[in-house]
């Protein structure tokens, strides 16, 4: 079976208009969404940027709701199935919350993961990890980190990309990382092949500098690996996000 007749998925998007630096109105978003669709995208997370540290976990959820509000009728007269979600700011002031599932992504079976973004400049080292399993283990919850190629020491060290998928978590990547450079793009596809690459996305922020260009990094990946390897990130999303669908 085709990949061009699965139900893609772009697990990483701020196209909810308005909520952070992503799309700036409901024209830009529903411009987003379009151009997913003609890219076969039928499937798009909206996952805006909660940091704990700036507001509360219920003010975000406010917004969110006010920001969602207007795109969902748009996306359902299209044939566009959304869900709901976050990209959550790791920090310990996420630790102040008694309840994280409503930032979630839910599968099936009733479990939940957290689009997870570390600092930039995060080290990885021994406490950062312990900190994590602290999070699946308060929340029960499982983590997948967010854009993993933007991460140096993570990015960088097969070893600790595979400590942490064996403590539970999972692994993200922009598709846009595969247009920045030979070393990147080679490193990306091998992690893909050997399973340590969950699900993609394209991260889109708007539709100029960071517009939602999906179909140019699935091909490289079709024309590197495969079609097996596409399907295998489509069903990974859909499987992540089958109790959540809108």
């Amino acid at each position: 079976m085709s990949a061009m007749n699965e139900d893609l998925t772009d697990f990483h998007t701020h196209i909810l208009p308005g909520m952070d630096d992503g799309a700036k109105d409901l024209e830009e978003s529903k411009r987003m969404l379009e151009a997913l669709k003609q890219q076969n995208v039928r499937t798009v997370c909206l996952t805006p940027h909660f940091y704990p540290y700036k507001e509360t976990q219920e003010a975000f959820l406010e917004r969110r709701q006010e920001a969602f509000s207007p795109i969902q009728p748009y996306a359902g007269e299209n044939g566009i199935r959304l869900v709901l979600a976050s990209e959550t700011f790791f920090n310990d002031y996420l630790f102040r919350s008694e309840d994280i599932l409503p930032l979630c992504m839910k599968d099936g079976e009733g479990k939940y993961y957290l689009l997870t973004e570390m600092p930039f400049d995060s080290a990885f080292s021994d406490r950062t990890v312990n900190r994590i399993s602290k999070l699946m283990d308060t929340y029960s919850v499982t983590p997948v980190l967010a854009h993993i190629e933007r991460y140096p020491k993570l990015v960088n060290d097969k070893k600790l990309i595979n400590r942490l998928i064996d403590l539970g978590c999972l692994m993200q990547i922009n598709l846009s990382a595969f247009q920045k450079g030979f070393l990147l793009k080679t490193k990306l596809l091998r992690y893909i092949r050997e399973n340590m690459v969950h699900v993609v996305g394209t991260d889109a922020h708007n539709t100029e500098k960071r517009p939602p260009e999906y179909s140019v990094g699935i091909s490289v990946i079709r024309k590197s690996l495969g079609e097996d390897a596409v399907l295998q990130l489509s069903r990974n999303a859909q499987q992540i996000v089958a109790g959540c669908l809108i």
